[in-house]
This record gives structure tokens, sequence and C-alpha cells, in this order.
């Protein structure tokens, strides 16, 4: 099979190029694109190992990490070791995707048969732009999906309600556009599915009625008001507060992922 040194360099460069690139975005740390481009180039001028015997004994598996480690390492600006061992980590784990990707559509476009394996006769650029397409789109949505989930997740409350010696949990999560209170009381309100409140006796409680309004919408709502409400992150107890509670026939979560919106005026 003929080899063509020049494109094999190419090619190596700008994908290295691609996945440090890459790395670095995912993980949001700051790096040299220069120092960038040296890094991919060294590692373009490293698949030469594979290509000459004199040079094989350098291409294997603790010699190929410990050159992606030091690609990831050359372009970064806080060259703490963690932050290293993380771009290395991401930089090692997106060329497995890529290699991964590059292989079924090599399988695809070539004939292949379990008894005599495939044999890969041609695999043009254009199925390459394609693979680093799907997983610069993959790790793209991916790490937004990540990093959302938990920027979210630091409104979520444990919240422990007690009335009459019974006690309820319920999961709230804290809307920081809400600003409803009891006017009278200028207590925040929090919104309750009503299904958690039935073994609550609430009958027998003074009622409150809360007005609110939104976009196209105006009304009140039914509330009573509940003292040293707890609210707790980690298993530890928060804050206490008195509040007004809203039972609210609605699902708040799709995802069950919470079953109460507090108010900002909880915190």
């Amino acid at each position: 099979m003929d080899i063509y040194v020049d494109i094999l360099l190419i090619e190596n460069f700008l994908v290295n190029l691609f996945l440090l690139t890459i790395s670095y975005r995912v993980l949001r740390e700051m790096y040299s694109f220069k120092k960038c481009i040296f890094a991919a180039a060294l590692g373009a001028l490293y698949t030469l190992t594979m290509v000459f015997n004199e040079l094989n004994w350098l291409s294997n598996n603790l010699f190929q990490v410990i050159v992606a480690l030091s690609l990831a390492y050359i372009p970064l600006i806080n060259k703490k070791i963690g932050n290293a061992l993380k771009c290395g980590a991401t930089f090692i784990a997106s060329a497995c995707v890529l290699s991964g990707i590059c292989f079924k559509i090599a399988v695809i476009t070539n004939e292949y048969s379990i008894k005599n394996g495939i044999m890969i006769n041609d695999f043009k650029v254009k199925y390459l732009i394609i693979c680093v397409a799907i997983l610069f789109v993959a790790l793209e949505r991916i790490t937004s999906y990540i990093r959302e989930k938990n920027i979210i997740r630091d409104f979520f409350y444990d919240i422990e309600i007690t009335l009459k010696d019974k006690v309820i949990m319920v999961k709230g999560f804290l809307d920081s556009g809400n600003e409803l209170r009891e006017p009278i009381t200028n207590l925040p309100c929090i919104l309750v599915e009503e299904g958690y409140l039935n073994t609550l006796d609430i009958k027998n409680e003074g009622v409150f009625y809360i007005p609110y309004s939104a976009i196209g919408y105006n009304g009140s709502l039914k509330g009573f008001k509940v003292n040293n409400i707890k609210l707790k992150k980690s298993g530890e107890t928060f804050r206490e507060i008195d509040a007004i509670l809203c039972p609210c026939k609605d699902t708040l979560s799709r995802d069950n992922e919470f079953n109460a919106l507090l108010s900002r005026g909880v915190i």
C-alpha cells in the first residue's frame, strides 16, 4: 500500500488540532492557540513512528498515552497537574470516539465479512470531515446538557414541612424570577403539588388568598401559613422560614425533578 507522508502529516495535524481545541472548550480551560498548533504538529510527526519500522518501538500503548498527555499539556495556560490530566483524558477519549466513528463508516463503505474481516482500500476525506462534525456536535450537546444540569442542581432544596406533628418532605426548586408574596403578612409563597399535602390536616387552618399576575394571566392562589419550614442542602438545614403554602393541581416538573416551587423571598 502506498502512503503519502505529506497527506498523512496534514490530516493528522488537522485532526490533532481539532481534538485539542475541542478538549479545552469542553473543559473551559484557557489555552494558547499558537502552542496548540505546535502541539498538533508534534502529534502529526509522532504518527511517523507507525510508518517507519525503525521507530515502531515508540508507538506502543504506553508511549501513545505519554505523548497524548504531553500534547494536551503544552498549550495549557494553567499547567496544574489536575488540569493537564483532565485535558489529556478528554483528548484521548475524543480520539477514541472519533476513531470509532471513522471505523464504523469504513465498515459501511468497504467490503466486510466475518471470515475475511475488513480491508480498507479507500477512506475519503469527506468521511473524515463528517466524523469530525458528528463528534463536535455530540460533545457540544453532551457537555452543554451536563453543565446546565450542574448549574440547575444548585437551585434544588429539600423542604421539610411540619404541621401538627406530621412531617412531609418535598424537593423544591428556587425560581429566582418568582417574587410571589402574601400581601398582608409579606410572607413568601411556596407552591406544592397538592398530592404531597394530603397527609396534612389543613381544613381548619387560616386561609389566605394571594393575588398573582403573569403574562396573559391574573388570578389568586389559595394558601395557608406554616411556621418553621426547613430548607435543607446536602442533608443539613440551610434555613428555617415561615411561609405560605399554596397547593397546586399542576405537575411542576415533567421529569419529577422537583415537587415544589420556591419564590426568591425564602432566601
